[in-house]
């Protein structure tokens, strides 16, 4: 049986929705306006003048505080319960979300049990940058993200990556091999018929 993890935000919740209504009222910025970093136009969660630890650690108080302002998207359940009665084991989640900050193991695994009480998960905590090895040291075929940079990166060691349509990658080169999706549900009916 093929092993299928999916990213929890960006994909399955939307996280970035909260996040941006935190940081409009905080700074006055929307984090939905394309910024300038690097030289590039970006639309990370990245707010001019504020330094990354600053908006890390309003991420995670939005993750451990307001997870009941947190939403899945539009056609998640759907998605996830098809997913679930096909494979009848627990659904992986594989996050970027760090355990290790106060309260926020605590609100993910809760705000699943709410939004998906007939769901079981196995949710794994890991950083971004070691998600590609992660899935190749348990042999995964395949795995829905929305970030693109782990996409491209996944790519080169899962059979098949499903990257997720949104704002922020939008316009934005993958690798030929992954497979862009408007939505979660047309990623899971693409692993159910193996196409």
């Amino acid at each position: 049986m093929l092993k299928v993890a999916f990213d929890m935000d960006g994909v399955i919740a939307d996280f970035r929705y909260v996040f941006k209504l935190e940081v409009l009222k905080k700074y006055g910025h929307d984090i939905d306006r394309p910024t300038r970093r690097g030289g590039k136009i970006t639309h990370r969660l990245a707010v001019p003048d504020v330094d990354d630890k600053s908006i890390n650690n309003m991420i995670y108080n939005v993750i451990a505080n307001l997870s009941k302002e947190i939403y899945p998207y539009n056609d998640v359940k759907e998605a996830l319960t098809l997913f679930y009665s096909y494979y009848d084991r627990p659904v992986t989640i594989v996050t970027a979300r760090d355990k290790d900050k106060e309260g926020v193991k605590d609100a993910t695994e809760l705000w699943l049990k709410t939004h998906f009480p007939e769901i079981e998960f196995d949710v794994v905590y890991i950083r971004h940058k070691y998600k590609d090895l992660y899935l190749k040291e348990n042999k995964y075929d395949s795995f829905v993200e929305d970030r693109l940079k782990n996409a491209n990166a996944i790519a080169d060691v899962v059979r098949r990556v499903f990257l997720v349509d949104r704002i922020w990658n939008l316009g934005r080169d993958t690798k030929p091999s992954v497979i862009r999706v408007n939505s979660l549900r047309q990623a899971v009916l693409a692993i159910l018929n193996g196409t």
